[in-house]
């Protein structure tokens, strides 16, 4: 006596469940949220945890963009300047938007061996 494998059974299908569900979790996870801060000097500090990536970063109400690369901690760091003035800036980063003057202040973390430490001296 044969068994009998109905089409719902079959690796192929299984293979085709399991490929959609990965899928699905895959498209429907949400994008990581950036860390924003002021540092004391003014600057505001973006933590987005990829490393030496290029972020373009877009002033909303200010028609250029500038493109800022982060180190080896995934920190970026944008000063204040002439040409890009941080005050009562709204700052987009890809789908994500910064309120500058709604940031709270906090010391900048230091960068080693590329390891984010949160406390000088650590």
């Amino acid at each position: 006596m044969g068994v009998f494998l109905s089409p719902r059974n079959t690796v192929a299908n299984t293979m085709k469940r399991l490929i959609a569900s990965i899928f699905l979790l895959i498209t429907v996870s949400p994008a990581s949220a950036l860390e924003a801060f002021k540092a004391p000097d003014g600057s505001v500090v973006i933590i987005d945890n990829q490393s030496n990536v290029t972020q373009e970063i877009e002033y909303t109400n200010l028609n250029p963009k500038k493109r800022i690369r982060s180190n080896t901690c995934g920190i970026i760091q944008v000063r204040d300047s002439a040409d890009f003035p941080l005050s009562g800036a709204v700052l987009k980063i890809g789908s994500q938007t910064i309120q500058v003057d709604a940031l709270r202040t906090q010391e900048k973390p230091r960068c080693r061996d590329g390891k984010v430490i949160s406390q000088p001296g650590d």
